[in-house]
């Protein structure tokens, strides 16, 4: 749950607006492309498929990593293990105030490299083990871990999330069909 000082995300005037350590970041709003829309829908799926035995995939979910300086960040895909989370009320602003285990970004075409990859490197800081970057024009996930070498993961290549996700296993193909 949000604590009534601490910033929030929203969406206004065509504005999505989120904080990477305490300073406030803006990108145009807009909807998702055929491709990315579709990615999302099958990695949330075979991610709730996989973690049906327990915990919790989020879609679009605010996330509060940290307090000082502050970082809020909506992710696209997340999962978190086990399922802390109360169930808000209606009209309640639900904010997860832990790291997920795993956090999925989905390539967006119009957005710089560079924000993106900044994005990644907060959830790493902020205790986030484990971070797909899901390209629907490459067809391919990179797999990010603290302290190590992003790995690209392509077609028929296993795509794993680490121990923390023990026993999920499947081929970035299986995305993109």
């Amino acid at each position: 749950m949000k604590p009534p000082e601490f910033p929030e995300l929203f969406v206004e005037d065509g504005i999505e607006r989120y904080y990477l350590r305490g300073e406030l970041r803006e990108r145009p709003h807009r909807f998702r492309t055929p491709a990315e829309g579709v990615l999302m829908a099958r990695l949330a799926a075979r991610l709730g498929a996989w973690s049906a035995g327990g915990g919790e995939v989020l879609c679009d979910m605010g996330f509060r990593l940290r307090n000082d300086p502050p970082t809020a960040v909506g992710i696209p895909i997340s999962y978190i293990y086990p399922a802390t989370a109360d169930e808000p009320e209606p009209d309640e602003v639900w904010w997860v105030a832990e790291p997920p285990r795993l956090a999925v970004e989905v390539v967006r075409f119009d957005e710089p490299q560079g924000r993106l990859g900044e994005r990644i490197d907060e959830y790493l800081a902020c205790g986030v083990p484990c971070v797909w970057a899901a390209d629907p024009l490459a067809r391919s996930v990179t797999v990010y871990r603290p302290g190590a070498d992003p790995e690209l993961v392509r077609w028929r290549n296993p795509v794993t999330a680490g121990p923390q996700m023990s026993g999920f296993s499947c081929t970035v193909a299986e995305f993109f069909r």
